[in-house]
């Protein structure tokens, strides 16, 4: 297969992976640190500070970043390119990491809106 056609497959399949894992609100096992904020992101920095503690809107934002160096690592694995251990270039790991930046994302929006749904005391019960 040609190179052109590797990084096509591979690019249809993180989408893929991105529409059939969506987030379920759970709240993630995993909480690592945030290394670096996303060029595009005008809020305060979050750099350093555990995903658990950044704003959904800023999530979503580090998730396309890391679409981004996923797509951009696949393209030079197609291209023959190696990682420093000596294998072909793959963006898994950075498609894991922006699943996980949604799940946290996920788990934020569920956690903000759940206080105003249990906070309805005036509510008939039946």
């Amino acid at each position: 297969m040609s190179a052109e056609i590797i990084a096509m497959l591979a690019r249809i399949e993180a989408k893929l992976d991105r529409i059939l894992t969506a987030p379920t609100g759970a709240r993630p096992s995993n909480d690592p640190a945030v290394r670096k904020d996303p060029k595009g992101w005008e809020g305060p920095s979050f750099e350093g500070r555990a995903m658990s503690e950044c704003p959904p809107e800023y999530l979503e934002k580090l998730a396309g970043l890391f679409d981004w160096m996923a797509q951009k690592d696949d393209e030079a694995g197609a291209r023959g390119e190696q990682n420093a251990k000596g294998y072909p270039k793959s963006g898994k790991w950075k498609r894991e990491d922006a699943q996980l930046c949604r799940e946290w994302a996920a788990y934020a929006r569920a956690k903000k809106a759940s206080p105003a749904a249990a906070d309805d005391s005036d509510a008939i019960p039946f």
